[in-house]
């Protein structure tokens, strides 16, 4: 049978070494490559590190979908891809583990390395959030001496902020626990007007604890756009959120 009997409905298919098939509305093609079958997957030896990859890989996405229960009360809005986001991150923390091999490491083992808090701290959790955030977190601080988080409304930069009527603060203190995948956490509101921020501070009331639980600060701004000072101007500003995490 030649390539011009094949009709569209009948994709995929493979001619002459290529396959065809359709991707995004399009016919697409590529060289036919032999794909592993499900028991070379299962039992062949050659596919052992692909087992242990992931079997990994599930712990990643069990203990990720739990640690992002420990943080649903800040979103207001979503964050797209946040869940990948977390993935990534737990991904790269369950390396530090160098006690088990590959397809046995576990982030309860990974949080005993030093390096584990580093990187951590440096995870941006909410990226692409623009200036405005830049302009709050100048007044944002946590004062090492008390292990508290504080706004200085005196320090945040407002030009950033004109379009926008209220900042609503989510703040919370989290444990959690990497062998058990469970938490304990204490969230606390604060709704300020933007044009008349009064400085709070947030005091953890738990004891950090030892290994495998992690002790950590979080917060979620989210900025209520001044509809009425917008729709004057004919100007549509949408809801901002940016949540972040600050290791005790």
């Amino acid at each position: 049978m030649s390539f011009h009997h094949f009709k569209p409905y009948q994709l995929p298919f493979t001619y002459q070494g290529y396959e065809f098939y359709k991707a995004d509305g399009k016919v697409c093609f590529r060289r036919e490559f032999q794909r592993p079958s499900r028991d070379d997957l299962k039992y062949n030896k050659a596919f052992a590190n692909v087992r242990k990859s992931n079997t990994e890989f599930t712990y990643i996405v069990e203990i990720s979908k739990d640690f992002r229960l420990a943080l649903a009360p800040l979103f207001r809005i979503s964050i797209p891809y946040f869940h990948s986001y977390i993935q990534q991150l737990f991904v790269k923390l369950n390396q530090f583990d160098l006690k088990h091999d590959l397809g046995h490491k576990r982030l309860d083992e990974a949080l005993k390395h030093p390096e584990f808090y580093k990187f951590f701290r440096e995870f941006n959790f909410s990226p692409n959030v623009g200036s405005w955030i830049e302009a709050l977190q100048s007044g944002l601080r946590l004062n090492p001496s008390h292990g508290c988080l504080e706004l200085l409304p005196k320090q945040v930069n407002y030009d950033f902020l004109f379009e926008y009527i209220r900042i609503d603060f989510l703040i919370g203190e989290v444990i959690f626990d990497f062998k058990t995948h469970s938490f304990t956490s204490n969230f606390i509101q604060r709704s300020l007007a933007i044009h008349d921020l009064e400085g709070f501070t947030f005091h953890p009331q738990f004891k950090t604890p030892e290994t495998p639980k992690l002790h950590f600060l979080v917060y979620s701004v989210f900025a209520v756009p001044d509809y009425d000072y917008t729709r004057k101007r004919s100007k549509q500003v949408e809801p901002l959120l940016h949540v972040d995490l600050i290791v005790l």
